[in-house]
């Protein structure tokens, strides 16, 4: 199946009212966080058809990339592979009109789309020296990273990280005995998961004292991380349009 009917598939599959447990409404990057997650969610062959297109394997992954975002990147890693690090505005040119025809028939039409609408501020930005990330960001196709240093600030994708999380979590709390610390048990779970990444340690540090508190009762991953008010259900729409998500998968 060619990518973009991938993503619409995607996109429609994201306003099923089927599907069960409700964090299953989450979407793709819920769903094929692992096998077993894709079974519950009943979306087993979605995700291995994802994985043929985003190859990321089923791991966690700290920042959780968007499928627009990973085939723009990869477009582009294909084209700055082709240029060089010092490419000149015609060498880019060449390379532009040839980089469709060797990235694979099946991001061929993306690429063409792509390569259309963007052709020119790919070219400046090559020229500024810009990797493909950054490029992807300017373009909007990517999100940036938040801050991990300084002040603590909530990350966009603290929903995607609290549910990975907690899930991890929850196993080791089921152990703790009386008199054990819990925050140490979240630090453990940064260290053990995550190596102990900075942006692990940054989302327990905000978030920690209201883990705590809804940790204690033994709840699914989305009730949880509702209640320690790192995530937020889709509003319903009022102007007859779904708010499930289909924009964050659809190509622009």
């Amino acid at each position: 199946m060619a990518p973009l009917l991938l993503l619409l598939w995607l996109g429609s599959a994201l306003c099923a009212q089927e599907l069960v447990p409700k964090q299953c409404l989450l979407g793709p990057e819920f769903w094929c966080r692992d096998p077993g997650t894709a079974a519950q969610c009943g979306q087993q062959q979605v995700c291995k058809l994802l994985e043929q297109h985003v190859p990321q394997g089923w791991h966690v992954r700290e920042q959780a990339l968007s499928i627009r975002c990973t085939i723009c990147t990869n477009i582009l890693k294909k084209l700055k592979s082709m240029v060089g690090d010092d490419p000149d505005e015609d060498s880019i040119v060449e390379a532009e009109d040839k980089l469709c025809g060797v990235v694979g028939r099946s991001l061929r039409r993306l690429c063409r789309y792509v390569m259309k609408k963007y052709k020119p501020k790919i070219t400046e930005a090559l020229q500024d020296g810009q990797d493909p990330k950054e490029i992807c960001i300017s373009l909007r196709m990517c999100r940036e990273s938040p801050p991990t240093q300084g002040s603590l600030v909530p990350p966009s994708d603290a929903c995607d990280l609290c549910l990975t999380f907690t899930s991890l979590a929850q196993p080791d709390l089921q152990h703790v005995r009386p008199g054990w610390d819990l925050g140490d048990v979240l630090n453990g779970t940064c260290k053990q998961h995550f190596g102990g990444s900075l942006r692990c340690n940054d989302f327990v540090s905000i978030y920690q004292a209201r883990l705590l508190q809804v940790l204690r009762v033994p709840q699914d991953p989305l009730t949880t991380c509702l209640d320690a008010e790192a995530c937020q259900l889709p509003e319903e729409s009022t102007q007859g349009e779904t708010s499930s998500g289909t924009d964050s998968w659809a190509w622009p």
